[in-house]
């Protein structure tokens, strides 16, 4: 048997029978009966199982990474990949449910494996599931075949491989309580866990029939219990138990389980099921009231008309006549609800029951309901979901968060265990996690005062914080890694636009044209220098080419034959025209008239823009680094 079916001798009261009452009549005596009860009050007993349910998510806030190790930006990613998307505390809720509930919870963390059969000859291994009907399973647990491989027929080995993907999670298996057997010392506190097989006679005559999913899938150790028919034992830290602790008097006699807390309110428990039971007999018996037909009384029906009874028509009237016309009369209503009818007797009418509403007592109802919740600690307005300052003083939930102590101990040790499980998969070093303090509600004049006694140094600030549940070293660490990832971000925020600034000079190299012409501007601009020098004139610019000419004549755009006396005209009048076309819509169009009228000037003109062009993006540059330092 899974549970022990010893007495629990510690939990019996011994009083006289005169003074047992109905609840210690029915209180549990061993291990099963206890389960009994706890599932019947999950399944029929929404009040119950909804005050536990807002007991366990009022604890469910987020997970804190405890690692000096790690930087904020590898805690915020080792959290990301173990909540899973908020899966991890959804399942710690659950398992969380079935600790109160039922006072135990087994876990165990697998990761997700394939299996793979291995020749003994030539060592090729082979995917179990792409070898179905190439292989065949005894009840010693052998796997038999012909490896695809060698072509050698013989004993397989068996192996279970991880799969290879970064993004592995473990897998969370709830095991059934009734599965599950616990061998005690309770002078050490030292338990093994053993998992008893023969609750899945489907599964392992499944196994027996060589069902190809359930050889592939279930476990190695499970399929070894289940062909020697003995409980599979787990490996040490392979399952976790959380349980709810009680008394030593009491848990003296539990043999390793946990102790379910509805066994502190079975009274109140038994009490709730007498009420809905009474409750439910009155709602179906007198809710809904019987309508009576019947002949009226003929010695009043004969004073009220004077005749004698034999005389009138009633008198003259059968019962099945009675009950044929009233049957066709009601028969009627319910067809047509709004008509007239008509009925050849007198008769009776009379409505029996109804008084459901006078008889159920709701205020008694609700008042062991709330008895229920307020020896679970759970506040009125936890539960109603009504939570404000002015109804749920911080005396309540403090008093509700220390009773609950233990369960949530019992929820970060959870986590621990599963963290050392994730890091050994992931073979890296072990990081513990744990749940973030809830938010305590306190006087906002203690709140203010503490914050004061932080800020003029009369105390620390951690202690100051510490009421509202925030980790003062914790949050300055946060910090401090946050102005890190932000001088990354904007140093790496600079490299890109210099990268810009780069790309933009390089794709703007001048042609060997406009190489030409700058090779004249640079040799004007020095003779015009000399000129200056000397204080005489400028002397003229040499004309393209080194010939000692003028150059040739130079159109300028809007006239027709105008042309510029020197180099130095052709270029001031460049400057103009690139401001005018800096900004202008219809730039392109422009430069291509100007290039088929003066090609000279086109190539001034196009040298200019790309210059401002380059200037704008050299200034936006300086600009953004100068608002990075400013910031």
């Amino acid at each position: 048997m899974p549970f022990s079916d010893d007495t629990l001798t510690g939990i019996s009261t011994g009083l006289q029978s005169t003074l047992k009452t109905l609840a210690r009549d029915n209180y549990p005596q061993n291990m099963r009966e206890v389960m009994d009860w706890a599932r019947d009050l999950c399944l029929n007993n929404d009040t119950y199982v909804h005050g536990v349910q807002t007991g366990v998510r009022y604890f469910m806030t987020d997970i804190d990474v405890l690692s000096d190790d790690m930087d904020y930006k590898q805690r915020e990613s080792f959290k990301d990949e173990l909540s899973q998307g908020g899966r991890l505390l959804s399942t710690l809720a659950d398992i969380g449910d079935e600790t109160i509930f039922f006072g135990n919870s087994f876990t165990s963390a697998v990761p997700r494996l394939t299996r793979h059969l291995v020749c003994r000859k030539c060592g090729a291994s082979h995917r179990m599931s792409y070898m179905r009907g190439l292989y065949k399973y005894d009840r010693e647990r052998k796997f038999h075949g012909k490896c695809p491989a060698c072509e050698h027929t013989g004993q397989f080995l068996v192996r279970d491989w991880r799969v290879s993907d970064e993004d592995m999670v473990l897998h969370i298996i709830r095991w059934p309580l009734e599965a599950m057997r616990i061998k005690y010392n309770p002078t050490s506190d030292h338990r093994e866990y053993m998992l008893d097989t023969d609750i899945w006679p489907e599964m392992l005559s499944k196994i027996e029939d060589q069902d190809p999913f359930h050889l592939e899938t279930t476990p190695l150790a499970v399929i070894d219990a289940a062909a020697k028919r003995k409980p599979m034992k787990f490996r040490q830290n392979g399952v976790f138990h959380m349980r709810t602790e009680t008394v030593s008097e009491i848990a003296k006699d539990l043999g390793g389980w946990g102790f379910p807390r509805f066994l502190n309110s079975f009274s109140t428990v038994v009490m709730l099921l007498l009420l809905e039971k009474y409750n439910e007999v009155l709602l179906a018996d007198y809710k809904v009231p019987m309508r009576v037909f019947s002949p009226p009384d003929s010695a009043r029906l004969s004073q009220a008309t004077g005749l004698s009874p034999g005389g009138s028509q009633l008198g003259q009237m059968t019962g099945s006549q009675f009950t044929e016309a009233v049957s066709a009369m009601t028969a009627e209503h319910r067809r047509n609800p709004g008509g007239h009818y008509t009925m050849p007797y007198p008769f009776q009418y009379q409505t029996l029951g109804g008084e459901a509403s006078q008889l159920t007592d709701v205020q008694l109802l609700q008042f062991y309901e709330n008895r229920l919740l307020r020896n679970m600690a759970i506040p009125h307005e936890v539960f109603a979901g009504s939570l404000k300052e002015s109804t749920a003083p911080a005396v309540a939930l403090r008093l509700f968060e220390r009773v609950w102590q233990g369960f949530l101990h019992g929820a970060d040790r959870w986590l621990s265990w599963y963290a050392s499980v994730h890091c050994r998969m992931k073979q890296i070093s072990p990081v513990d996690i744990r749940l973030r303090p809830v938010s305590v509600q306190e006087d906002p004049m203690v709140q203010q005062t503490l914050l004061e006694l932080g800020m003029n140094k009369q105390i620390s600030m951690g202690q100051a914080l510490k009421p509202l549940n925030v980790d003062y070293l914790g949050a300055v660490r946060d910090m401090l890694d946050e102005e890190v990832e932000v001088e990354k971000m904007r140093a790496d925020q600079s490299r890109k636009l210099e990268e810009i600034g780069t790309n933009s000079m390089a794709m703007h190299d001048p042609s060997p044209g406009e190489k030409v012409l700058r090779k004249e501007e640079e040799e004007m601009m020095a003779a015009e220098q000399q000129a200056a020098a000397q204080g005489g004139q400028s002397a003229p610019a040499p004309a393209p080419g080194g010939a000692g000419g003028a150059g040739g004549p130079v159109a300028s755009p809007g006239t027709a034959g105008g042309r510029s006396e020197s180099l130095s005209a052709l270029v001031q009048e460049a400057e103009q025209l690139a401001q005018d076309l800096f900004g202008a819509p219809d730039r392109a169009s422009r430069l291509r008239e100007l290039d088929k009228h003066n090609p000279d000037l086109h190539a001034f003109v196009t040298k200019k823009l790309d210059k401002m062009e380059n200037d704008v993006a050299q200034q936006g540059i300086v600009q953004a680094r100068q608002q990075q330092r400013g910031a």
